[in-house]
């Protein structure tokens, strides 16, 4: 808009020692936001990755959670069928226990 064409204006006035300077001053702008995009998008990626490994390690902790209890069901007594229903478990891995 009218913010930019002035900017232009200014810029087409200056003389070309000023303009080169100026033109390095923008490129090194532009290189510096890059290096900041990158740098959240780096961190946005390692707080996900975080975020997954803190959700699997809850997953594996839950299974094991079941495991143990389905072996305390069975060093009970209990029968297959029931320890199933409680832990949810396939009949192969209550077996495999």
């Amino acid at each position: 808009g009218m913010v930019e064409a002035k900017e232009t204006l200014r810029v087409n006035n200056l003389s070309d020692s000023e303009r080169a300077a100026y033109n390095r001053y923008m490129d090194n702008k532009s290189y510096e936001a890059s290096i900041l995009s990158t740098q959240e998008f780096e961190t946005q990626w390692q707080i996900e990755q975080m975020e997954e490994a803190k959700m699997i390690a809850r997953e594996e902790g839950s299974q094991q959670r079941t495991i143990a209890i389905a072996r305390a069901c069975k060093q009970q007594g209990l029968d297959t069928e029931t320890i199933m229903a409680i832990t949810q478990l396939s009949r192969e891995d209550i077996e495999a226990l």
